[in-house]
């Protein structure tokens, strides 16, 4: 059995990642556990032939305080970057406006690596059960390994999250349970292609068309992560559900369609490619709160409770600056909650 922990936090995304630094700055034994190769979440890179391509978030704007303050330690870390103030709507005209959008120089992931330094993560580990044990909680992965924890934080999708939940007979308190199911995901299918040949995108190198098959259109080279011309498309939530079923081959075909009008007529082929299927992308009804902490009682009828908090995008809204904020909230008032 593993040490006691103060927290072992479920999913190494952002949300997860800063509330581990949370608690940590703020005194706790935490362990992360995920069940990918490495954490980031949707703070996911990709390689594809001999370049990279971000497959999950491709950028992030900044509106609130206490993440402005963030994104200026990893601006002058040299992490992340101002890639660009608008994107063309489809025109090939690039379209600005007052707002930056920051990427991070080596792919998404770099910066999801950055914060996770010093951080103890456990990968490929995807827990099964977690159950109440004396004052605090054992978590078990899915090859038996089993850590204790005084709390448990779910950062993972919400119903990835629940489906550990009800695998474990964990009874939540009705509300909270009935905030948690409320909130659905809308999926998006992801093309990466190394392309030969000229593609016509305006400066700075994307193309966002939020009412179109192909909602987003970004090459990774110009983008300055690839040494190779890869070009990440993102599909919308409706041509992604209507394309799901369909093999990474057909789904290609479908986007070759509708990528041709958008060339420019250039000349150009595709290399190699790559389909990423993210089952829950974007929660389209997030909860307006900033994280959700609520207590389950002990199994021995004592009356204490021990405490479980869920965050991730599906609170303060579903962009990666909502993530940062309920991870980073979420953390301090679990640290708090532990004394």
């Amino acid at each position: 059995m593993a040490k006691i922990n103060d927290a072992v936090i479920i999913g190494a995304g952002l949300s997860g990642l800063t509330a581990a630094r949370a608690l940590t700055d703020g005194g706790k034994r935490v362990l992360v556990l995920d069940k990918a190769t490495r954490p980031g979440g949707r703070l996911a890179t990709r390689k594809v032939g001999t370049g990279k391509a971000d497959t999950g978030a491709q950028f992030f704007t900044v509106s609130d305080p206490e993440f402005k303050a963030a994104v200026d330690t990893w601006l002058e870390a040299g992490i992340v970057f101002e890639w660009s103030r608008g994107w063309s709507d489809g025109s090939l005209v690039e379209t600005r406006d007052s707002f930056p959008r920051y990427a991070a120089k080596d792919g998404m992931n770099a910066l999801a690596s950055y914060l996770a330094e010093g951080l103890e993560i456990r990968s490929q580990a995807e827990v099964s059960t977690i159950q109440r044990l004396g004052d605090g909680w054992m978590v078990t992965d899915s090859f038996g390994a089993m850590y204790e924890a005084s709390a448990v934080v779910f950062s993972a999708p919400i119903p990835q999250s629940l489906r550990i939940i009800d695998a474990s007979n964990i009874d939540l308190d009705p509300q909270a349970r009935a905030q948690l199911a409320a909130i659905r995901y809308e999926s998006c299918l992801v093309a990466l292609l190394e392309v030969d040949g000229d593609v016509a995108l305006p400066a700075p190198g994307a193309m966002q068309r939020p009412h179109a098959n192909l909602s987003w259109i970004a090459d990774n080279r110009r983008k300055g992560i690839s040494q190779t011309r890869l070009i990440t498309i993102q599909m919308s939530g409706n041509f992604s559900h209507a394309l799901w079923s369909l093999t990474d081959a057909e789904i290609l075909n479908k986007v070759r369609v509708d990528l041709e009008p958008l060339m420019g007529g250039n000349t150009w082929a595709i290399i190699d490619a790559q389909i990423k299927r993210w089952r829950y992308s974007r929660p389209l009804n997030p909860m307006s709160v900033d994280y959700l902490l609520t207590e389950v009682t002990n199994v021995s009828g004592s009356g204490e409770t021990r405490p479980l908090l869920f965050i991730g995008d599906a609170f303060s809204g579903s962009k990666v600056e909502g993530a940062f904020l309920s991870g980073l909230r979420g953390g301090r008032s679990l640290g708090q909650r532990l004394g």
